[in-house]
């Protein structure tokens, strides 16, 4: 027997052949597209791996913002204790020594409101990946399903008329459509993180704009320099 060997990024492809006759056109066709399946098959193993890692570095960017807010936050509630920021006459009552300060944090809070809004071409660039991957993958039947892969079902059902040596072939097969399963379940993966980041930009969404409304009465006095 010959071992034809394969080297391929997704993995290695290798059977053998009888070296008895040889290959017919429809069996080396099938065997052609086998390796298309590998091909393919990386390509969707770098795509599902490039939006995770989107998913996680924009994940990132979020925390940034969030511990942005959470120390706003806090010297929102030190200022709670000394001013009462509902106030409508406010602009009359705050005592200078809070003047400056007051307005530092005011702009700040407004920088942040600013760049929650501007985060959101990440946010949007992700949310146009998610909905393609899942209308493609997901919704709909599986480019190549590992539960229906029928391309070498002819050479299987004829072997005794072909040139590949089938057991050889199937372990092959076998081994390809665990590696297929290991990149769908990178799929998963995504999927889950992609969710639990939307509900993580969904709240801290709310957490700024509710900062903002703490600060609205002072709007009236530096509205406009944010």
């Amino acid at each position: 027997m010959k071992t034809i060997y394969i080297h391929h990024p997704l993995r290695d492809i290798t059977y053998k052949s009888k070296n008895e006759r040889y290959f017919m056109d429809s069996e080396r066709q099938a065997l052609l597209d086998y390796r298309t399946a590998h091909d393919d098959t990386w390509r969707m193993k770098l795509r599902f791996e490039k939006a995770k890692g989107d998913v996680l570095l924009t994940q990132n960017l979020l925390h940034d913002i969030d511990y942005e807010r959470e120390e706003l936050q806090e010297m929102l509630a030190y200022y709670t204790t000394q001013i009462d920021l509902t106030d409508v006459d406010i602009a009359h009552t705050i005592e200078i020594r809070f003047q400056v300060e007051l307005r530092d944090f005011y702009l700040q809070v407004r920088k942040l409101h600013q760049r929650i809004i501007k985060f959101y071409d990440h946010v949007a660039a992700l949310e146009s990946e998610y909905n393609e991957l899942i209308d493609t993958y997901f919704r709909s039947s599986k480019p190549i399903d590992p539960l229906n892969f029928s391309i070498l079902d002819d050479i299987f059902k004829f072997h005794e008329d072909r040139e590949t040596n089938i057991k050889s072939l199937d372990k092959d097969l076998q081994e390809f459509l665990q590696t297929l399963n290991a990149v769908y379940a990178i799929l998963d993966e995504y999927i889950q993180l992609y969710n639990e980041f939307s509900q993580h930009y969904s709240a801290s969404l709310q957490k700024i704009e509710h900062l903002m409304k703490a600060m609205q009465k002072l709007n009236s006095i530096w509205g406009d320099e944010g």
